[in-house]
């Protein structure tokens, strides 16, 4: 298994330290989004802290269930299988329902420029919580289902910093197309990000709708 894939503070302190070997004109660069995973660092905490306190359980799970490792039937539309299976190991499934919202429901592309067309779908994130619901309500506990959007807000959190981290490095990682790639795509996970925790109250409500019907 690869060591602390989703043990997001571990991320965050590797940022931090990465922070302390760049250029300052880098940095001057992209000082908003350092800024933002700083005064945010409560995020990373948000699902370790109740998996290090045992309350919430660990599973099997996938670990990157970005919607291009799940493979669909041509002509039906309906799901077949998950792909890229090395990362499958013990972690939370608030990380699987999360990474797979972070990436189904914007309806730009993960390298948008344009933030504007950058929109998380409300709607979409509630359609697929009540099939993942349908699908998990004999074994979901009732903590995992009030952490599931923080499972989505982690996961956010957790790319952008990655691919933050990433420029800050020199772009050794994610494979990029022009020199600011990864600094654009931070920009599209933290304006993911803030709309998932402007929204939180709403879907955390409607989620808890969605259990009580189908459970």
């Amino acid at each position: 298994v690869i060591k602390s894939f989703h043990k997001t503070i571990e991320r965050h302190d590797f940022f931090r330290k990465t922070l302390e070997n760049v250029a300052k004109n880098i940095i001057n660069k992209c000082q908003k989004e350092i800024s933002f995973f700083i005064k945010n660092k409560e995020i990373a905490c948000l699902i370790q802290s109740l998996i290090d306190q045992k309350k919430l359980p660990l599973r099997v799970t996938h670990n990157d269930t970005k919607l291009n490792n799940l493979m669909f039937e041509y002509k039906t539309n309906q799901g077949m299988c998950l792909v890229d299976l090395d990362t499958v190991m013990p972690g939370c499934i608030c990380y699987d329902y999360g990474d797979f919202i972070r990436s189904a429901c914007n309806c730009a592309d993960e390298d948008e420029k344009d933030l504007s067309k950058v929109i998380f779908q409300t709607d979409n994130c509630l359609s697929f919580t009540k099939g993942y619901l349908e699908k998990v309500k004999k074994t979901i506990t009732p903590l995992e289902v009030d952490n599931l959007i923080n499972g989505a807000i982690v996961m956010t959190y957790e790319c952008g910093i990655r691919f933050l981290t990433d420029y800050l490095n020199g772009n050794t990682y994610f494979k990029i197309d022009y020199e600011d790639h990864n600094l654009v795509r931070c920009k599209t996970q933290i304006h993911l990000c803030k709309q998932l925790i402007q929204n939180k109250e709403f879907l955390e409500n409607k989620i808890s709708e969605i259990y009580k019907n189908v459970a």
